[in-house]
């Protein structure tokens, strides 16, 4: 027997407006296994006066919340706390880049928002079925933060390969979990097996 995985999919809302992106995203819990103070730490080994750090996400534990927003608010990073569902496109949608810290992930539902809106993801850790390498959508630094640091940089000053990143990890988004294609793989499971 042989089974068919279907992706999950994603309502992409087409915006007609010009966006400018000028932000570097960090978007999660602020937990253990998200590891927020590495991407603190990024960002204090940065020189990027033009670029806005944005740091959002729920905090677990107060006392821990306070030390790193406040070691993040000295080095600039904004930090507009847990953000509703329905304001994570509207954070992506201004991103040029998306970090992700985690020590352990899966296929990240923000990975996948990230790529929707046309974000090159910058993983420590994570690259699921190696697709931010295959299709160079990002970058995962297999644990290394200072080859990640080195990465976010080198990607920062150089926007013509952060559009060409920017637009495949839009383009393999759309093919791999809109919702347009998830209904096209639906109808042609059903009629091989009508």
């Amino acid at each position: 027997k042989t089974s068919n995985i279907i992706n999950s999919y994603y309502f992409i809302e087409e915006n007609q407006e010009k966006i400018t992106k000028e932000q570097v995203l960090w978007l999660a819990r602020w937990s253990k296994e998200k590891q927020p103070e590495l991407f603190v730490d990024m960002v204090s080994r940065l020189d990027q006066p033009n670029v806005t750090f944005v740091m959002a996400g729920d905090p677990k534990n107060e006392t821990t919340y306070k030390e790193l927003a406040n070691t993040a608010s000295k080095l600039n990073i904004k930090i507009p706390g847990k953000i509703s569902y329905k304001e994570v496109n509207s954070y992506f949608s201004k991103a040029l880049i998306f970090v992700n810290t985690s020590y352990r992930e899966g296929v990240s539902n923000t990975f996948i928002e990230a790529m929707l809106n046309g974000v090159p993801v910058l993983s420590l850790n994570s690259n699921p079925n190696n697709w931010l390498t295959d299709y160079n959508i990002g970058y995962c630094a297999n644990g290394d933060l200072e080859k990640l640091t080195i990465q976010l940089n080198s990607l920062l000053k150089d926007r013509t390969t952060l559009e060409t990143m920017s637009t495949n990890a839009k383009t393999f988004a759309k093919e791999q979990f809109s919702n347009d294609s998830i209904i096209e793989s639906y109808i042609k499971l059903f009629q091989q097996n009508a």
